[in-house]
């Protein structure tokens, strides 16, 4: 489930400290899994305010 919530963000351009931040959030206002054991396990390891650089995905062949 972060994951779901983690790659947008990232590939909005955000830093990963920040789309992991948004992403934990996420998680944490939906009932299913705002429990910690959803979200609290993720850190980012590194300099925060580095942005990752994802390929476009393709859905259906079509990219996104």
């Amino acid at each position: 489930a972060l994951v779901r919530a983690l790659y947008p963000a990232l590939e909005r351009g955000l830093p990963v400290g920040e789309a992991l931040r948004q992403a934990q959030l996420a998680l944490r206002r939906e009932r299913a899994t705002a429990d910690p054991v959803h979200w609290a396990g993720f850190t980012v390891l590194g300099d925060p305010e580095v942005t990752a650089k994802l390929p476009r995905r393709r859905l259906f062949g079509m990219v996104r």
